[in-house]
């Protein structure tokens, strides 16, 4: 499919150098803090799992410059938003528009 001139993109996800026990420790801090932890122990080590052994490897392909590169080799090269708020600062959120 394709964006008309001003569409938007938004692309979130880890970025290069993500710190995945960080973002773990928040989201289990969190759990416990509700006391959800105990009854979604299984669950949770279940993320924990799928997240260093699949995806963890992955984090040190794409820095936040790079994803901003790409998108303006693709024809979004007005960057609206580029930041780290999301996943206590472990994850980059980038929107652009197309020229």
């Amino acid at each position: 499919r394709v964006l008309r001139p001003g569409g938007q993109i938004r692309l979130t996800g880890p970025r290069k150098g993500t710190n995945i026990d960080a973002v773990l420790g928040s989201i289990q801090s969190s759990l416990e803090a509700k006391n959800l932890l105990e009854p979604y122990q299984k669950d949770f080590t279940r993320v924990v799992q799928i997240n260093k052994l699949r995806l963890a490897p992955r984090f040190f392909e794409l820095s936040t410059d790079k994803a901003v590169g790409l998108l303006s080799q693709c024809g979004f090269g007005n960057v609206l938003h580029n930041g780290r708020e999301i996943y206590n600062g472990e994850s980059m959120f980038l929107a652009a528009a197309k020229a």
